[in-house]
């Protein structure tokens, strides 16, 4: 994702890799958590550094950009495709952008605390899916308001795109169950 240009899909993975490492360690308890932090930390510094011959150049035109300012929160949520009615769309079939939701995935989904890896790992990918869900929403929820609040979160257009991430999180969900 870093060399096609898409630095918010980054950031999303990113966030979501970290919320994955802090569940893991306020949750599973790793028998030596600093030992697989600093992997963790080592993996997530390897992609930047492998596409760093990229990534310079853009850097210096996004500071030019007018992304190098914080965005208002009229500026981030400027479309219509986000919120209450497409909440209605992704769960009544409607187009809407990035449907995360269809049949056969989340019947797949519903049977991934069964499976042998336990209900701590579904348990999380489900969290966050509906984290990231609720911040699809935008403007219209006070999650969105506190996630706004975050340093360098005031950067990215449209909150619809957090659904990425619950359709990613949907996945590793489908496949856990497929796995039971």
């Amino acid at each position: 994702a870093f060399l096609p240009a898409w630095p918010q899909l980054v950031v999303f993975l990113y966030q979501l890799a970290l919320l994955r490492v802090l569940w893991a360690l306020a949750i599973e308890r790793p028998p030596q958590p600093w030992r697989s932090v600093a992997a963790i930390a080592a993996g997530l510094t390897l992609g930047p550094l492998l596409a760093g011959v990229q990534l310079l150049p853009g850097l210096g035109a996004a500071r030019e950009s007018v992304r190098s300012m914080g965005l208002a929160a009229k500026e981030v949520a400027m479309s219509d495709i986000h919120g209450f009615s497409a909440f209605r769309n992704y769960l009544g079939g409607g187009w809407v952008y990035g449907q995360p939701f269809s049949v056969i995935p989340c019947l797949l989904a519903a049977l991934a605390a069964l499976g042998p890896w336990g209900r701590r790992i579904a348990t999380f990918y489900a969290a966050a899916g509906v984290l990231f869900f609720a911040l699809s929403l935008g403007t219209q929820t006070p999650l969105f308001d506190l996630y706004f609040a975050l340093p360098g979160m005031r950067v990215f257009r449209e909150p619809a795109r957090f659904v990425w991430v619950t359709g990613f999180c949907l996945s590793v969900l489908a496949a856990l169950g497929a796995d039971t």
